[in-house]
């Protein structure tokens, strides 16, 4: 009996261990294409690579959590690639070009936050002529395409809002509900950061609630006319369905939040985007 004891609690110890060591390894499975992550720094920003394909852009109506504004799904077509900024652009990186520090809490490192879509406009315009290389805001559909990383699903890594911890700060798991550092969880399958939360990020494009059913399908660039912008992406205050990638939010241009920042795109041409708001 006393054996036979031992060596029960044994099993339960090396069982215990096993499931231990399966957790620090685990590697969500995902619908996208193993690629090798491809980085760039431009202007000391870290870029990654994004190629050219096609996807299956917004949410199907049986997706938990979707919204009328993310339908039809719709297949879009990149015929070239781009690079997108990793992570979130940084208070150090926006002061860098604009000599301004408009976050409430300073802290080089920390993304720039309370910029409006005309500031993020403004920065790229000005990166840009510094440059001379071509840099905007994603549009929504380089956005969600960027995110995705080859994934149908409702997040980059599955269909499993639990799984969001591993990947991103939002509503459940940020203390306090507070803005994070970058880059502390995992990234997804083409290399970019804190796509599901952390901060909401502004895109280029007008939003438009019925957008999907009108939109084109290669590189589409938003409606032609409209003042609110399009934000993507949830924060750290944003619930998991509010994470989804085919979550869609929007903004007046003038717009400032202590939960919203934003990335950029450098376009492998340079070629201008139809508008930017005057340098100053």
């Amino acid at each position: 009996m006393r054996l036979a004891r031992k060596l029960s609690v044994v099993l339960a110890i090396a069982l215990v261990l096993a499931i231990a060591t399966g957790c620090s390894t685990f590697h969500p499975k995902t619908s996208a294409a193993d690629v090798k992550v491809k980085t760039h720094d431009f202007n000391g920003i870290d870029f990654v690579w994004v190629p050219p394909g096609n996807f299956q852009m917004g949410a199907a109506t049986e997706e938990a959590g979707s919204q009328p504004n993310e339908g039809p799904v719709h297949t879009v077509t990149f015929e070239n690639g781009f690079w997108i900024s990793r992570r979130e652009i940084s208070q150090q990186e926006y002061a860098l070009v604009m000599d301004d520090h408009p976050s409430p809490e300073k802290n080089d490192e920390m993304p720039v936050t309370n910029v409006s879509w005309l500031d993020a406009m403004a920065f790229c315009a000005k990166l840009s002529a510094d440059s001379g290389a071509a840099y905007c805001l994603p549009t929504e559909a380089q956005w969600e395409y960027a995110a995705r990383a080859g994934a149908s699903t409702a997040y980059h890594f599955g269909n499993d809002p639990l799984l969001l911890d591993v990947y991103d700060w939002y509503a459940v798991n940020a203390p306090e509900k507070a803005v994070q550092y970058p880059g502390q969880k995992a990234p997804n399958r083409w290399g970019l950061y804190d796509v599901h939360g952390n901060l909401s990020e502004w895109c280029y494009d007008v939003y438009a609630e019925d957008y999907y059913q009108q939109s084109c399908s290669t590189a589409p660039t938003g409606p032609e006319q409209g003042v609110s912008r399009v934000v993507r992406g949830g924060c750290v205050k944003s619930k998991a369905d509010e994470c989804r990638l085919a979550a869609r939010g929007h903004a007046a241009p003038e717009a400032k939040s202590p939960t919203v920042g934003f990335r950029i795109v450098r376009e492998k041409l340079p070629t201008w985007p139809r508008y930017y708001p005057p340098v100053k």
